[in-house]
């Protein structure tokens, strides 16, 4: 796992010194600068001045005890962060349209320090073993231990639990809703409101938590299988095929398979997909090998959704859970065609337009339409083998859903292979 460079300071300073939660930050940073109180305007926590013979911090005289020890621990960041320099003015909100890019990142980069010399990874990671799914007992927990914000314990929390958690986090201050999960290829990437309706009841665990300016709802879904089962999947797909996987994840239950079936298709061979819907038709996610090409279709209704699997895939298959449908397959791009047409590409394309369309604009429309999938493709693939282009030309075309009187033809596979072999010489010179 990748530790930022300013937790490592901070977990130095932990080592060295033997800190542990509850942390006296007001006598500990005495050692690094004086600290005074003052009336500061709106928004503003803190005034940090160093680069001087004494450094100085100037802190809002009305912050919570709990916000007082935060903004302290801020502070100490930025004396501590070797580049952090000069005079900074720590704001709680950016609100004027001045660019604040290596601001916001070195209040970030103090944020990160604060967070972990409160409340230590390790420290952290201790009490999540002790107590790994009752995510409201641990938040509280944490907040009365190392005497820092409910939220302050939330959000250094939630990165660092076990796969399988899901949790919508409600701004009230704001009035924003976001949603967050952890490492997990829970199947619902985009989340939103609808799609949670249609999986919270298989959760295992689930509660709301109030926490001062934010309400979180969470979830934990249990199931996750262990590489090697994956990997076995992996293994036999041409023997089994993808439906008979998602036939065994069911027998575990479905939120193993909820939780597990991105995780395969991922690692399975170009052409396989799953895909998430609402009752409307609504995709809500489309998820593919990072080999792969398919476009995520665009539905109406569920059944137009069915009918485009079963015409465009073989070893398909679909589940209904809840509020939401899941739908897999293997995009389905064979030919037994005999290509002997070794013209250019471009007087092939040509005869194809002649002969699909009679009108000139609708002629040109699908030209312009075409030829940009195909450079859009081109400039983002970067595989100098004809088979993997190949693969990835026709999912992406017959994907599409604009070309089907172009993949009809006759001449299609003539093109599409002299198409690839003329781009694969360009590229190999």
């Amino acid at each position: 796992m990748h530790i930022p460079r300013e937790r490592k300071i901070a977990k130095r300073l932990i080592d060295k010194y033997g800190l542990t939660p509850p942390i006296d930050i007001e006598s500990f940073i005495r050692s690094y600068a004086n600290v005074e109180e003052d009336d500061l305007p709106e928004n503003v926590d803190a005034i940090c001045m160093m680069n001087v013979e004494q450094s100085t911090i100037i802190i809002d005289r009305f912050q919570s005890s709990n916000r007082k020890r935060f903004t302290l621990a801020h502070e100490l960041g930025h004396l501590c962060i070797p580049w952090h320099c000069g005079m900074i003015s720590c704001h709680t909100d950016i609100n004027d349209n001045i660019s604040h890019s290596e601001y916001e990142k070195m209040e970030n980069e103090a944020n990160n320090f604060a967070a972990e010399i409160l409340m230590p990874t390790d420290w952290l990671v201790n009490k999540i073993s002790e107590n790994p799914q009752d995510i409201s007992l641990l938040i509280s927990e944490v907040a009365t231990e190392a005497n820092v914000s409910r939220s302050a314990a939330f959000f250094n929390i939630w990165p660092l639990l076990d796969d399988g958690y899901v949790f919508k986090i409600y701004n009230k201050f704001r009035g924003y809703t976001t949603y967050k999960k952890t490492n997990t290829e829970f199947f619902i990437s985009y989340l939103c409101d609808e799609g949670m309706d249609g999986i919270e009841e298989y959760s295992t665990n689930k509660d709301t938590c109030i926490l001062d300016d934010f309400i979180i709802d969470w979830w934990y879904f249990e199931n996750s299988l262990p590489p090697e089962k994956i990997q076995k999947y992996i293994d036999n797909i041409n023997k089994n095929g993808l439906k008979w996987i998602v036939n065994d994840l069911q027998e575990f239950g479905p939120t193993t398979l909820l939780n597990n079936l991105n995780r395969v298709v991922n690692q399975l061979p170009s052409g396989y997909f799953s895909m998430v819907l609402l009752k409307n038709g609504k995709c809500i996610d489309f998820n593919q090998p990072k080999n792969s090409k398919i476009a995520q279709p665009y539905f109406n209704t569920i059944p137009e959704a069915k009918r485009w699997v079963k015409d465009n895939c073989k070893d398909y298959g679909g589940l209904q859970f809840g509020e939401i449908c899941v739908m897999f397959g293997n995009f389905d791009i064979s030919s037994s065609i005999e290509v002997n047409d070794k013209r250019n590409s471009k007087l092939i394309f040509n005869q194809i337009l002649e002969e699909c369309y009679y009108d000139i604009d609708e002629k040109e429309k699908n030209r312009r339409c075409f030829n940009g999938v195909i450079g859009s493709l081109n400039s983002s693939n970067s595989s100098k083998d004809f088979d993997s282009f190949y693969l990835m030309m026709k999912q992406r075309i017959k994907s599409d859903g604009r070309f089907d009187l172009i993949i009809r033809h006759s001449l299609y596979e003539s093109f599409v292979k002299n198409k690839i072999n003329e781009i694969l010489l360009k590229k190999n010179k």
